[in-house]
């Protein structure tokens, strides 16, 4: 009880919650030191990126990554119907193909002379980890 009156349950949710957000903040932190450095950086540490928007010199690059897992999952239908003024209902259980998508953007801006002014992550940083170090291909 002397632990909790000291805090130290906040120091264990603290600890808790820097562990299950290591990956976020390290592409959180990689995509914010993009700024200022030449475009080259990112490609080097991201990849090609797959899209790139060219305006009057100044580019707007755009890495993307989507993840699909594809997985069995239960299916349950219940409908409701009225017969001779009676409800009824009837339940069915199967299995259907479910998926779950995990998307990533990663969005970075640079001037004419190719160095950066912005970088962002767009949607869950937690979906852009892998995306670091892939290859330049």
């Amino acid at each position: 009880m002397r632990w909790l009156e000291t805090g130290g349950l906040a120091a264990a949710l603290a600890i808790v919650s820097a562990c299950s957000t290591t990956g976020q903040t390290e592409i959180s932190r990689t995509v914010a030191g993009f700024v200022g450095q030449p475009r080259d950086a990112a490609i080097a540490r991201l990849g090609r990126p797959n899209k790139v928007i060219i305006e009057n010199g100044a580019t707007e690059s755009y890495w993307l990554k989507v993840d699909v897992e594809t997985y069995a999952g239960l299916s349950n239908r219940r409908e409701y119907k009225t017969v001779n003024g009676q409800a009824q209902i009837s339940e069915t259980e199967g299995m259907k193909i479910k998926e779950h998508r995990r998307d990533c953007i990663i969005k970075i801006t640079a001037d004419a002379a190719s160095t950066i002014r912005t970088s962002e992550i767009i949607g869950n940083p937690a979906s852009c980890e892998n995306i670091l170090n892939r290859p330049a291909s």
